[in-house]
């Protein structure tokens, strides 16, 4: 099966990765359930369902990351300095 947006893993930031692993998760969202049968090639619900939870986890994951980046990622700690 041909995917547009397989290719999520090639983006060069987290956040163009999660955007694009978001429109693959639709594409393939879509696909479910459709049952495909062509030239002896086939692909089943069950094997796109898998495929789609393994996306889901993988985007959970990386929505993880997104929001620690935009949190800041910096932890400013309160150092005191003492001067006798």
């Amino acid at each position: 099966m041909a995917w547009t947006y397989s290719n999520w893993t090639s983006q060069s930031t987290s956040a163009a990765r999660l955007t694009r692993l978001r429109l693959h998760v639709t594409e393939v969202s879509d696909k479910v359930g459709q049952e495909l049968a062509a030239d002896g090639k086939s692909v089943g619900s069950s094997a796109l369902q898998a495929y789609l939870g393994a996306l889901l986890t993988r985007m959970d994951k990386l929505e993880g990351r997104s929001a620690s980046a935009i949190g800041g990622g910096v932890s400013v700690a309160g150092f005191g300095s003492t001067v006798q």
